[in-house]
């Protein structure tokens, strides 16, 4: 697929959400104010972890991993938005396009697999209960995460490895408010084969197996739910769940988009996909853990109290 025109480009334009300038100020102060709750909401959340024993469990230990990915996604993303809106230009340098995308790439495929790894931590709490502090170890939650880290890096350096063969257009324009994989191969002008195959050989059997762990997870947990002979069980055993399940199908609903090939990429579709778990997901993710859990919120009226107190 040799194409006329091609160029190693130093700097691209992201045409971001709109060029009508009365809407830049809106969409500014919009995107302040959920970066500000993103932030706020996400690291309130690492520290509560951290400074109450009450959340020193699996599930919050994996959770307070969760939110921290939750912070790098957004960061990665909305903070070079608004300099843009700052400054009036729509600008990303070649080298600021590829770390957005590692960035970007490492925190999603690290979100996948501490999803699934949340959903077998709540299969073995619900359907194996005697067994969870000897399966779910403290060493266990440890491997558990850094080989989460550790397939999110190689999957974000295969990617950026993938985008540094090509060659581009003389036009520099992406049509999406950041460097997506997706658009990127779009503006190429060089044969593209390669990092398809990375995208249907890694990336989607890597969506498919945390999905799927996910589905039988719950497919489980549902099975043992039903099987209890008390309400109350029942309605404890859901309440550890939801909150979880919530944050899953929203994050897998609109992350599927990865396993297409290119060639039926839609702007319009795929961008809404895109301001969903890159901007939505990691703001909505602490006020649901947060909202529904007892412990939680707990530990933050506790937190407040105490920080009341040494005022």
């Amino acid at each position: 697929m040799a194409k006329g025109n091609c160029t190693r480009m130093t700097e691209f334009l992201l045409l971001g959400f709109t060029d009508d300038p009365e809407l830049q100020p809106i969409l500014f102060v919009v995107l302040s104010m959920i970066y500000c709750i993103t932030l706020v909401g996400n690291l309130s959340m690492v520290v509560l972890i951290w400074i109450d024993s009450r959340l020193h469990s699996p599930m919050y230990f994996f959770l307070g991993n969760l939110s921290l990915m939750d912070t790098c996604c957004s960061s990665s993303i909305i903070p070079k938005m608004l300099l843009n809106f700052v400054a009036g230009k729509k600008g990303i340098s070649f080298s600021g396009c590829i770390t957005q995308l590692f960035c970007f790439g490492v925190s999603a495929t690290v979100e996948c697999f501490l999803l699934a790894v949340m959903a077998y931590d709540r299969y073995i709490a619900i359907c194996n209960p005697l067994l969870y502090r000897a399966v779910i170890s403290t060493r266990v939650c440890m491997q558990l995460v850094i080989a989460s880290y550790i397939g999110g890096f190689f999957h974000g350096i295969l990617h950026m490895i993938g985008i540094l063969r090509l060659s581009f257009y003389r036009s520099n324009v992406i049509s999406h408010f950041f460097c997506d994989l997706p658009p990127l191969l779009q503006l190429s002008c060089t044969d593209t084969f390669v990092n398809e195959l990375i995208i249907f050989i890694v990336s989607g059997p890597i969506q498919i197996f945390t999905f799927l762990i996910v589905l039988l997870s719950y497919v489980y947990i549902l099975s043992t739910i039903l099987q209890m002979n008390s309400a109350e069980g029942r309605r404890k055993a859901f309440s550890t769940c939801t909150s979880h399940l919530l944050s899953v199908s929203l994050f897998y609903g609109s992350l599927f988009v990865y396993i297409q090939p290119h060639s039926s990429y839609s702007l319009d579709h795929n961008m809404l996909d895109s301001l969903c778990y890159t901007i939505f997901i990691p703001m909505l993710n602490p006020l649901i853990y947060s909202l529904r859990n007892k412990e939680v919120k707990e530990a933050m009226r506790k937190a407040i109290e105490r920080e009341i107190f040494f005022q």
